[in-house]
């Protein structure tokens, strides 16, 4: 597969859905719809502001804003921004939640919100952990970090739901992070939330297609969804996703080609291989059945040997033509035995040719790089305790 090279963080990272035809090169004026586009990469621009502190930065985003889109219905907005940011800047100060300061006071706030990080990071026990991070927050409310690594330390002590929380505190500070996004979804599919899972997995496709682990994800909770009765989410989320290739495609990414598993192939080698495991499908269902069939059978023969022993139990002299019959009943069950095997494996070698998945979900930090995987649903904390029903037999652990 074609590797994409990663976008780069912060202000060049305008590929985004509503931009990304413009980012590979397109001038306005080829744009279908612009004044559409436009107001999609304007809000895109408006949540950017919201995490970028330094105003040079904020002039930088603005004013390619306002080049790619002179004729915008916002664009003397974005001009007036522009201004303001601009004389923040002379005034040396920096973006602080919704409001300004000094960057000398930002610079100890953030010096301040490190140290606790770090004492953090650096802190045995979780209600310590907690503390700094607490102290943290205080210090800095704008850092989507702080609630990450909270996240982090909640998910390793088994407090899923407390860490879900956590993990949306950090996408209300960082709406743009496809990493967050993914983690997300992997949280919700982990908590049987499929449209929620679908759903923000798209997102995070939409805001990094060039991110292997968040289609792996994508693909994996949609099989998930669809064993557990979400193929609801997973019907909506095809058809975008659907579109969401095509506008990649337009972007000049993969051109001709579409998703198979975990790679983009060919549409040639795409129809190949559907064909191929359509063919194993048809196949595997024959064998299915056929197995099916077997067992059934060696059922049924069962019944019939039980019945006669049962008939013809002890003190009873049986015909000799029962004996006869229960000698044959014996012979078949043991020839289909041999017939059942030989099914199972048929029906394996038949299986379906569609692309199969680790069991894993992959969790990524906020730079892109991956965390660690988990399994696709959470630990049952009832596994393995005493069931009092039996005492003998061990609760078994939930499935989805």
């Amino acid at each position: 597969m074609v590797q994409w090279v990663r976008r780069l963080a912060g202000i060049a990272a305008v590929l985004t859905l509503g931009s990304i035809a413009l980012a590979a090169g397109d001038t306005p004026a080829s744009q279908p719809d612009n004044k559409a586009a436009a107001g999609q990469a304007y809000t895109e621009l408006t949540e950017q502001l919201r995490t970028t502190q330094s105003p040079a930065d904020g002039v930088a985003l603005l004013e390619k804003f306002i080049a790619t889109y002179p004729d915008a219905p916002m664009i003397e907005g974005a001009r007036k921004a522009t201004a303001e940011w601009k004389e923040r800047a002379d005034k040396g100060q920096v973006r602080w939640g919704t409001g300004w300061l000094g960057k000398e006071e930002v610079d100890k706030k953030n010096a301040t919100a490190e140290q606790a990080l770090n004492n953090a990071n650096a802190a045995a026990e979780i209600e310590k952990q907690m503390k700094f991070l607490s102290d943290a927050a205080t210090a800095n409310p704008y850092r989507a970090d702080i609630p990450f690594k909270r996240f982090q330390i909640l998910l390793k002590a088994n407090k899923e739901k407390d860490s879900l929380g956590a993990l949306g505190k950090a996408m209300s500070l960082d709406p743009n992070n496809a990493s967050v996004m993914n983690d997300l979804g992997v949280l919700h599919a982990r908590q049987k939330q499929w449209g929620e899972a679908v759903q923000m997995l798209l997102k995070a496709a939409g805001k990094s297609p060039e991110t292997d682990v968040i289609w792996d994800n994508f693909d994996q909770v949609c099989a998930m969804a669809q064993e557990c009765g979400g193929g609801g989410a997973v019907s909506s989320a095809d058809m975008q996703m659907r579109g969401l290739v095509a506008k990649i495609h337009k972007a000049g990414k993969h051109a001709g080609e579409t998703r198979w598993g975990n790679s983009w192939v060919t549409e040639a080698d795409y129809a190949t291989k559907k064909k191929e495991a359509t063919a194993a499908a048809g196949k595997n269902s024959v064998a299915a059945n056929n197995l099916k069939g077997l067992q059934s059978r060696q059922e049924n023969l069962r019944r019939q040997r039980e019945d006669l022993d049962k008939r013809y139990g002890a003190g009873i002299q049986r015909p000799q033509s029962v004996i006869n019959n229960l000698a044959q009943i014996e012979k078949t069950i043991k020839d289909l035995d041999t017939a059942i095997e030989k099914a199972k494996k048929e029906a394996d070698t038949g299986a379906s040719a569609e692309p199969t998945h680790s069991g894993k979900l992959i969790l990524l930090s906020m730079d892109g790089t991956e965390l660690e995987s988990l399994e696709p649903k959470p630990a049952d904390p009832d596994a393995g305790k005493v069931n009092k029903d039996n005492p003998d037999k061990p609760k078994p652990g939930k499935l989805f």
